[in-house]
């Protein structure tokens, strides 16, 4: 998924066996906002920020991703994207530890803050909640509702 000049938020979501992009925001008034999301079996990298884009990870659980976080530059103006993942977060498993882009370790840019308040877990309690819960027809599912009139 590729968000592109846009504001979005994305929690208690599950990626599982993607190849990039999950997911990947792009320009300079790109704010994308991760929280309590699990991502497992990823075979690049997983979630990514490019041209001066803005991502806040918070609250998140990798398993068996090839690389966690990639920063990407453009190609034009060669500005880099930008992440946060606060230390202590988020939970890195089973060798999913690789950040490509930056320094090569977690990253901890200054980006923005949400405006809105968001009930935040500990990584480590988001972890079954999301993989028991998430998907289509699991239990966050939203029932159909047909309108009478």
């Amino acid at each position: 998924m590729s968000i592109y000049d846009s504001e979005v938020t994305v929690h208690h979501c599950r990626f599982d066996q993607t190849s990039s992009r999950s997911p990947f925001a792009t320009g300079a008034t790109a704010r994308l906002h991760l929280f309590n999301n699990v991502a497992s079996n990823g075979l690049d990298w997983t979630v990514g920020s490019g041209c001066l884009a803005q991502v806040l990870m918070e609250g998140c659980v990798f398993e068996n991703d090839q690389a966690v976080t990639r920063l990407s530059t453009c190609s034009t103006s060669y500005e880099r994207g930008l992440m946060n993942a606060p230390p202590g977060s988020n939970s890195y498993r089973d060798e999913s530890t690789v950040h490509v882009g930056g320094d090569g370790g977690e990253p901890h840019d200054a980006v923005f803050t949400p405006s809105y308040i968001y009930p935040l877990e500990p990584a480590a309690d988001a972890w079954p909640r999301v993989i028991s819960r998430a998907g289509a027809g699991g239990p966050w599912a939203l029932p159909l509702v047909l309108d009478g009139g």
